[in-house]
């Protein structure tokens, strides 16, 4: 086997990701712009239709590693896996999901192919030759371009990520990477290594995880609340709106201000309300990978350069403690006040 752009997919018993879909557009565009082959790796023993139906969607050659061990997801084992498969196919770039499974693997994954890695990819353009991937820091204010010199390269990619040009879809992409010829999917037996953990399969969410569907409005709050004990003003704001709900950023979920099935986010949950009110949120990509296609979206920080402020529709630039407490005193907001859910 032999691709210039391999993307490693992840796969459920729901089928192929939505994550996973998303990074086979990029590596399409990225393929198309690189003139290269593009390969899918599934690290799961799939049955052989849901194969056939990745390969017809991606518009590529599919390989399934197939091993008992495999069947529960585990760093190690993937790692143990892909490597020596990697290495035969020598790709240009490595596409992985940057989903808490992705950021798992990925940097062992590099450091086993003794590759570059680029980590939270937003986008790329190339010139000259030479291709500069896209990512942000500083909490989403500032950008920046890294030029790999080195590979292969281990590229992590966020939901979304664009390339040269506009955003194309899932389907624009198909029939890229196999430049004409038809999909074909082969299924790899992969043997066990003795490894240092063993993976004990997946724990099923609890009965009382939060769920975000029925709600029209969400209001969620950051690190930028400040103190566990102002959730409350966010709770009396939700509480303005009927069908409401109370979400939260990760900081918020580890500092312990809020229980976790509340986050909202690439390793929370995925929500798109009619309205959006974020909360001292600084806009983090993780974050906003989960709560973009909300169909409203506004943002409250007293940061006026806040990430938050790029995806807004509407921005506040005003301190919590002041603005949530102004809005509350309005007439007719007290009454209003009920339980967010």
């Amino acid at each position: 086997m032999k691709a210039g752009i391999v993307v490693i997919a992840e796969v459920s018993a729901d089928g192929l990701s939505t994550a996973s879909r998303e990074v086979m557009s990029f590596a399409g565009r990225l393929a198309e712009s690189a003139g290269e082959d593009m390969l899918v790796l599934v690290p799961d023993g799939i049955a052989n239709p849901e194969a056939e139906e990745i390969a017809a969607a991606a518009g590529c050659d599919v390989a399934v590693l197939v091993g008992d061990h495999l069947s529960a997801y585990s760093a190690e084992a993937w790692m143990a896996a892909l490597s020596p498969v990697c290495k035969e196919i020598n790709p240009r770039f490595i596409c992985v999901p940057h989903t808490s499974r992705g950021w798992d693997y990925g940097p062992g994954l590099a450091i086993h192919l003794g590759a570059s890695l680029i980590g939270a990819v937003e986008g790329f353009r190339l010139d000259a030759g030479n291709f500069f991937f896209k990512r942000s820091f500083l909490k989403g204010q500032w950008q920046m371009e890294i030029l790999p010199e080195k590979r292969p390269v281990v590229l992590t990619i966020l939901p979304e990520a664009k390339g040269t040009e506009a955003a194309a879809s899932f389907a624009e992409a198909r029939s890229v990477g196999n430049r004409g010829r038809p999909p074909h999917v082969s299924f790899l037996s992969v043997p066990a290594k003795a490894l240092r953990t063993k993976p004990l399969g997946r724990l099923p969410a609890p009965e009382t995880a939060y769920d975000f569907s029925e709600a029209e409005v969400i209001v969620a709050a950051g690190k930028g609340i400040g103190a566990a004990e102002n959730i409350d003003l966010i709770k009396r704001l939700a509480g303005v709106f009927p069908k409401s709900a109370v979400g939260c950023s990760r900081p918020v979920c580890d500092l312990g201000w809020m229980e976790h099935r509340r986050q909202i986010g690439m390793t929370g949950r995925t929500i798109a309300p009619p309205l959006y009110i974020a909360c001292g949120i600084s806009g983090a990509m993780p974050h906003l990978a989960g709560m973009r296609n909300s169909r409203c979206i506004i943002a409250v920080n007293r940061d006026k350069n806040a990430a938050i402020f790029q995806v807004a529709h509407l921005g506040v630039v005003e301190d919590l403690l002041t603005f949530i407490p102004a809005v509350l005193e309005q007439p007719g907001n007290k009454k209003r006040e009920n339980s967010y859910g």
